[in-house]
């Protein structure tokens, strides 16, 4: 294979010389050692031939001995839980690899390949992922909070249940790829590797998450953005219960069919300032709001936040099967013309069959008329208009 040179005194001599006699003697080794955890942080692995290796579980590389990978063949080798952190994989070939549960926080994967990688619940946090190749790659419930995803290619990919907070993603390559649930809440906790607790905000396109995440962190951005002018629509209600999760997760199934941009807020924790200033800037850049106010929890408390101050389309829908009314302040924000009449509904499969008609129209219609409420400007009334009783009636919406 290749030598390795000393810069640490933290991987294993011994470990390193059996890496050495080839595939054949270290995956033998490992088979008859499954208690020995491989050390092989800080060596120098640059232009290694690991093609093959089981280094499931090894201990490669950390956040303060980086060992370098960089064009090292790692095709097919079992990666599964092992810590890679820092690790250097410049140009790598990691195709094939099952890297499930690795930690690869703020590893270099520049311009690497990783098609048809298997990185299921791995931890790629502040990783450099600029040009790299990832079609067909599986990434479920992976961690990429913080990643720099640029120029990245993941065609036939999979990203669902991903963490994303804070990731910056531009000119991705996403053809034929499954994005749903990705997840923008706050950052993991290094310490624990478990979100911080808090809201629950998920998108379904790592582009719009990169978007999304700005907005939400950054209150003057959203004096740039024409609001209403946009395709997303923020869908906020319960998710903890299985089945209102199941109709919300429908819904939003349903609405990329109309061309739109689902986003859905997850209230299912207690009331907290930082929501409602977290739900008016993604209302702000929503074309219009869908609220299930079905078993409200919190959602009554950001809904009449929004139904006062934004004139943004808001299309609540109840299921009458689960609850018997609205909670009773809802009532009074329907003299807004913005807020539409509750859609009573009776299950998923229900609510799904009129959506076009019920929701995306409405909605559609209600938007139309906002929009052109604003076109008109300021209008004025000279006292003239009232000596001559010419007093012009208000424009259709208005009082």
């Amino acid at each position: 294979m290749r030598k390795y040179e000393d810069q640490t005194p933290l991987y294993d001599v011994s470990h390193l010389a059996i890496l050495d006699k080839g595939v054949d003697e270290w995956n033998a080794w490992r088979r008859d050692n499954p208690n020995i955890r491989p050390q092989l942080v800080g060596a120098n692995l640059h232009g290694a031939n690991l093609a093959g290796f089981d280094l499931s579980g090894a201990n490669i590389s950390d956040w303060h001995h980086s060992t370098n990978l960089r064009d090292a063949t790692l095709t097919g080798a079992n990666l599964q839980n092992a810590e890679i952190q820092s690790a250097v994989l410049l140009e790598a070939n990691l195709d094939d690899v099952n890297a499930e549960g690795a930690v690869l926080r703020r590893a270099t994967l520049r311009n690497a390949s990783c098609r048809n990688a298997n990185f299921r619940r791995a931890h790629l946090q502040e990783s450099e992922l600029t040009g790299t190749h990832f079609e067909g790659a599986d990434f479920t419930e992976a961690w990429l909070a913080r990643a720099a995803i640029y120029d990245t290619y993941f065609a036939g990919a999979k990203l669902v249940d991903c963490y994303v907070a804070g990731v910056s993603a531009w000119d991705v390559h996403m053809d034929g790829a499954i994005q749903s649930g990705l997840n923008i809440s706050r950052s993991f906790s290094d310490e624990e590797n478990e979100e911080k607790p808090g809201e629950s905000i998920t998108v379904d396109d790592i582009e719009v998450a990169n978007f999304v995440h700005m907005v939400k962190e950054n209150a003057k951005l959203q004096n740039l953005l024409n609001a209403g002018s946009a395709k997303a629509v923020l869908i906020l209600g319960r998710f903890t219960p299985p089945d209102r999760k199941a109709v919300l997760d429908e819904l939003r199934i349903k609405l990329r069919a109309h061309d739109l941009v689902p986003m859905i807020f997850d209230f299912d924790r207690p009331d907290d300032k930082d929501y409602t200033e977290t739900v008016q800037a993604m209302a702000s850049i929503s074309r219009f709001v869908v609220v299930d106010l079905t078993q409200p929890k919190s959602t009554p408390l950001e809904v009449q936040a929004l139904g006062i101050n934004f004139k943004v389309p808001m299309v609540p829908i109840f299921d009458v099967t689960k609850d018997k009314f609205p909670f009773a302040m809802f009532e009074n924000l329907q003299i807004f013309p913005w807020v539409l009449p509750v859609l009573e509904y009776q299950g998923k499969d229900d609510l799904i069959d009129v959506l076009k008609a019920a929701i995306v129209d409405r909605a559609n219609q209600t938007h139309e008329m906002l929009s052109q409420q604003k076109a008109r400007g300021l209008r004025m009334i000279s006292t003239e208009a009232f000596r001559t009783k010419n007093v012009p009636p208000p424009p259709a919406g208005e009082s």
